[in-house]
């Protein structure tokens, strides 16, 4: 698997966590698919309009080190949007 030898361990671990998910229409169709494939088909990241996704269509592979840098990102995005509709609300 793309995850490596410990494939089983990072996939119990990431399979639920923010860094690791997604929208989409169609994600029973891509489940189980390789990265490859959710990244690059006919309704892969590549094509999609939502930019959470076309950060992940930029990458070469998904494993841990994608997802945890991903994840750090969107939480410093969450930050950022909490901290700007709180300094609205002063």
């Amino acid at each position: 698997r793309s995850l490596g030898p410990d494939a089983a361990k990072i996939h119990t671990d990431w399979l639920h966590c923010l860094g690791n998910l997604t929208l989409t229409a169609y994600n029973s169709n891509m489940s189980n698919a390789s990265f490859q494939e959710k990244r690059d088909g006919e309704r892969g990241f590549k094509k999609s309009g939502l930019r959470m996704n076309q950060w992940i269509a930029g990458k070469a592979k998904w494993g841990l080190k994608e997802m945890q840098e991903r994840s750090a990102g969107m939480v410093e995005l969450a930050n950022l949007a909490h901290a700007s509709y709180y300094l609205q609300t002063l």
